[in-house]
């Protein structure tokens, strides 16, 4: 057996931008993917592109983060040398949830893009390096207003019902994203300002913007952003994530809702982008994405042979697969949002500076693991992004270790004294907090530590478990003192949706903590539109420094993904973001 880390390392070159996308909010465990249970996705955009004009055929740079490392990617067997490629096969993909739609402009499940990553394809993928390179696109160049961004494209694709790939096939579809009519719950939330496209000729499309939008490019990087037939949309109607219809190296051929998917290998497909290994059609005759939501009965299928890959492998169980020769696992580090208790600062007593310092020095960050996620899908985390998002902020770190004898001198200064019972009070009220959080095992679990731990320090937490989009519309209209949230995305600019105060909205706002600061404020709104990378990075690292000194979050966890192979899988790779896997190169040799 052996194991694959993905890590990130110091990027070399600053070039276009690096974005990620909030696919479904709220309920994400550090080894487990957005919970299906979580409202839509919250709007995300993305890292920003530089001031050059353009990006050609070779590969543009992801900007550099200070004191960031960046992405890298490992084989899946690195112990061994990895065979010679086989064609033929069939893999069954055991997946954490069942997709509800394979419509990309309409779906915002990450679980989604596991599979429609590989029946349709972005104009720009997204490499190890961080890197941009041609996909459905040769080339592309941004206006010097960062207004408009213009795209040179492939000339030998048609999609699978053989419509030709065109200009008018790229404007169809983001014209069809940006019409409300669509209903678009991820995809919308990428494209920025969109206000048209114009053809310039068949194979050059100009996309055009009513304010510049930092994130594009990475946008175009996700599955959402994939480009779909316009024949088969005008056919298919509302019914066409049922009947998908890309570009990509599979394609689709049967969706039983809640059991499964099956994909078939595209033998006219010669058009892979060079981050892949080879070219020509995929190796695997099929793919079946096998909904199995119970993760014992996923694990057990992995076991048995009914399953060659699985997602989110038990914690528990990692130690034992990475003994045993027939399983590999692949470990990918996730960036985004860790598993944080977002803090009320208007409703008392978590509005008191000191009661939410004294928190996050309450906490034993690597107890919780240990207890929780059985110290292997975790590491413990320090501020509202993980490490390995791009612009992390690591003097952050510096500002709140674990320390209960300063936490208990910070409340005791405060006023909270002590009680017969262990608990403070402070003028005959409680120091009892509400703490919010979805209805899902090992959130609780996590729950129950922290409850623990604020204990030793006379801090009361009262557990409110319930239906994730619940516990949400409850949290934005303030009925909290803690709620959890967590989330992938590979750019800091979902910080914007959950600190920046127009996101205060009753019900639908994910702004938790209630916060109002221009400076704040500022920062974020910068952030959204600036095109010069140095400084944007800058903006993020200031709203960082301000959402802790306010301690606007307790964070707890940075997550890592664990996925689970038998020992004949070969050639599967997370993506950079390790929000799904790469199938094209993948392979089966017993």
């Amino acid at each position: 057996m052996s194991a694959t880390r993905i890590t990130r390392r110091q990027l070399l070159v600053i070039g276009a931008s690096s974005l990620g996308l909030l696919t479904a909010a709220a309920c994400s465990s550090p080894s487990t993917p957005p919970s299906p249970t979580a409202q839509p996705p919250a709007a995300t955009q993305a890292a920003a592109a530089t001031k050059a004009p353009a990006a050609t055929a070779a590969a543009t740079a992801a900007p550099a983060a200070t004191a960031q490392p960046a992405a890298t990617q490992a084989a899946a067997q690195p112990a061994a040398a990895e065979p010679a490629p086989v064609k033929g096969g069939e893999l069954v993909y055991g997946l954490y949830y069942a997709p509800d739609n394979l419509d990309p402009h309409v779906a915002y499940l990450s679980v989604v893009q596991n599979v429609i990553m590989n029946i349709f394809e972005p104009l720009v993928w997204q490499g190890p390096d961080l890197k941009f390179y041609p996909g459905l696109a040769t080339s592309w160049k941004t206006s010097d207003d960062g207004l408009s961004w213009t795209f040179q494209l492939r000339k030998d694709v048609k999609f699978h019902d053989g419509t030709p790939f065109n200009a008018a096939a790229v404007k169809f579809g983001l014209d069809r994203i940006a019409d409300p009519a669509t209903k678009s719950l991820g995809a919308v939330t990428l494209i920025g300002k969109y206000s048209g496209s114009d053809i310039v000729d068949d194979y050059t499309v100009k996309i055009n913007f009513k304010e510049p939008h930092a994130a594009f490019l990475d946008g175009l990087c996700q599955g959402f952003l994939g480009i779909a037939s316009p024949t088969a949309i005008k056919k298919y109607g509302q019914d066409f994530g049922f009947h998908p219809v890309g570009t990509g190296p599979f394609v689709f051929k049967e969706f039983i809702q809640n059991d499964h998917v099956t994909v078939e290998r595209n033998p006219d497909y010669n058009w892979a982008p060079s981050i892949f290994k080879h070219q020509g059609p995929a190796y695997l005759d099929r793919i079946v994405f096998k909904a199995i939501p119970e993760s014992a009965v996923r694990l057990a299928t992995l076991e048995t042979g009914e399953t060659n890959l699985i997602d989110d492998v038990p914690g528990k169980e990692i130690g034992r697969l990475r003994q045993d020769k027939r399983f590999n696992i692949i470990e990918a580090a996730m960036p985004g949002m860790p598993e944080q208790w977002l803090t009320n600062t208007e409703k008392a007593p978590s509005n008191e500076l000191a009661v939410r310092q004294a928190m996050c020095y309450a906490i034993d960050r690597p107890a919780i693991i240990k207890a929780v996620w059985f110290g292997v899908s975790a590491k413990p985390a320090s501020g509202p992004l993980n490490a390995v998002t791009l612009g992390y902020d690591k003097s952050i770190e510096a500002l709140y270790k674990f320390d209960q004898a300063k936490a208990k001198q910070l409340l005791e200064d405060a006023g909270w004294k002590a009680g017969a019972d262990g608990f403070r009070a402070k003028g005959g009220v409680p120091l009892k907090l509400t703490t919010m959080y979805a209805a899902v095992t090992w959130l609780d679990d996590m729950a129950q530590v922290l409850q623990s731990q604020m204990k030793q320090v006379g801090i009361n937490l009262d557990l409110q478990k319930m239906a994730g989009p619940a516990k949400n519309a409850a949290a934005s209209r303030g009925e909290h003192h803690l709620a959890h949230m967590s989330g992938p995305s590979s750019d800091p600019n979902m910080l914007d949706r959950f600190f920046n105060s127009k996101n205060i909205v009753p019900n639908t706002g994910w702004n938790f903590s209630r916060f109002k600061d221009a400076a704040l404020d500022d920062a974020l709104n910068k952030g959204n539109t600036e095109m010069d990378v140095a400084k944007r990075l800058q903006l993020y690292a200031q709203a960082q420094q301000i959402i802790m000194k306010n301690v606007l979050t307790v964070p707890v966890a940075e997550g890592l993904r664990m996925f689970g192979t038998r020992s004949e899988v070969y050639g599967v790779r997370p993506d950079p973001r390790a929000f799904y896997l790469w199938m094209y190169d993948a392979f089966i040799k017993k």
